[in-house]
């Protein structure tokens, strides 16, 4: 029995994600491919990172990030510093103009969301929020973050 709910939790798991990929995320127009737009979200939450630390963030090879950072910094959107007390050691960090890019984009998922949920009744919109946030606590217990 406990196998039979375990594979149903994961089914209906992967059900979740498959239909929050195909329903929202993948209609989600990014100014940028994902890669590069994860790079930009995970520097605006981490402030600076070097790019050895973004590449195990986000799971791509360190060979695969530094053209990415490249292509960043080259479009104005991050900047490189060298840390003063090692100059061999890089901190990638955003810059306003990749500030101001997530900030717009921000405000259109936001929008997108806000028009998507406009279905829903006070009572579902308030059972949503509640759902989001229970699942925001068990997300963080289950996929911590390094």
């Amino acid at each position: 029995m406990k196998q039979q709910n375990q594979n149903t939790r994961s089914e209906k798991f992967m059900r979740f994600l498959f239909h929050f990929h195909q329903n929202f995320f993948r209609q989600t127009i990014l100014p940028l491919p994902v890669n590069h737009f994860a790079a930009l979200v995970m520097l605006d939450d981490k402030k600076a990172l070097t790019i050895s630390t973004l590449s195990e963030k986000l799971a791509i090879s360190k060979q695969q990030m530094s053209p990415i950072i490249d292509k960043l910094v080259k479009s104005g959107y991050v900047a490189k510093n060298t840390l003063p007390n090692d100059h061999r050691c890089i901190n990638i960090s955003l810059t306003q103009e990749g500030k101001t890019l997530l900030e717009k984009n921000r405000k259109a998922h936001q929008s997108r969301l806000e028009k998507n949920l406009a279905v829903l009744s006070a009572d579902e919109l308030s059972d949503f929020d509640i759902t989001l946030n229970h699942m925001d606590k068990l997300f963080a217990k289950v996929f911590p973050q390094k």
